[in-house]
């Protein structure tokens, strides 16, 4: 696994094999989605601990310690999709408004990268807005889920399988 979490291989290193097991196994969906937020944090009123990198290497540190039990890779990447369907970033709003201080349109996290959503709005001549935390996440967690296992088919893996099972 690369150092993309900003978390020492050594680190790593030290977590139970069937954690890292699942962790390589979510890897296609989370470098896609931390690449959709991307330059995401420079916007105000978000608070750092909700951005995807550092949540998500916060529970990665402990993953083993949160599931010590667990010896299923299956479930073990079951468990960081849901982790991921819950993080922070995903209760934020980031909107488009115009000159009027109309809202044009709400940032889709996981149709587009925020750098997308960003210079599209910009040649428009709108104006982002970050409406900060909600209660409910936007798109609300099957739709999180979907993407995550969308994303990984993509890539030839399946959160339903062990390793050396083949997907349905």
């Amino acid at each position: 696994m690369t150092n993309l979490l900003s978390l020492p291989e050594s680190e790593l290193e030290q977590l139970a094999p069937q954690c890292r097991e699942a962790i390589d196994a979510l890897q296609p969906a989370i470098t896609r989605l931390l690449a959709h937020y991307q330059d995401w944090f420079d916007c105000n009123n978000i608070e750092e601990e909700d951005r995807p990198e550092k949540e998500l290497a916060a529970f990665i540190r402990n993953f083993d310690l949160k599931y010590p039990t667990v010896r299923s890779v299956r479930r073990l990447k079951i468990a960081l999709r849901a982790v991921i369907a819950g993080l922070g970033c995903f209760c934020y709003r980031t909107v488009a408004i115009n000159d009027q201080g109309k809202v044009m349109e709400t940032w889709q996290p996981l149709s587009e990268t925020f750098r997308e959503f960003r210079a599209r709005h910009r040649k428009l001549g709108h104006r982002l807005q970050q409406n900060g935390s909600l209660e409910d996440p936007y798109p609300p967690v099957d739709m999180i889920n979907s993407w995550v296992d969308r994303e990984l088919g993509d890539a030839g893996q399946s959160v339903f399988t062990e390793s050396g099972e083949s997907a349905c």
